[in-house]
């Protein structure tokens, strides 16, 4: 699942906790930036955990695309038609994640 973060721009691939998009990548050292990127995707993470539908949503940004299983929703479909199964299995389960490698692009 890939949601792009209104807070920072970032996109999140959730099975993999992945940031890329336009002003970040992989494989480059991290800057302070990548600080608040990784809070806002523990926010997020933890939002969906604590059922905080309100919270989660205002994370993704109002153009938003998530990605998953070769599917792409917009922000408006994701929120009508996935993310109570979302916060369901994350509030059900506890996960662990690999940490986030994220750079900046110059």
């Amino acid at each position: 699942m890939k949601i792009t973060l209104h807070k920072y721009s970032a996109a999140l691939l959730a099975s993999a906790c992945f940031i890329s998009t336009a002003g970040i990548s992989l494989g480059e050292p991290a800057t302070a930036e990548a600080a608040t990127i990784t809070a806002t995707v523990e926010e997020f993470h933890g939002a969906l955990a604590l059922g905080d539908r309100t919270a989660a949503v205002a994370l993704l940004a109002p153009d938003a695309l998530i990605l998953e299983s070769g599917e792409s929703q917009t922000r408006a479909e994701y929120e009508r038609e996935h993310l109570a199964e979302d916060i369901a299995f994350a509030s059900a389960t506890k996960t662990e994640r690999s940490p986030l490698i994220i750079s900046t692009r110059r």
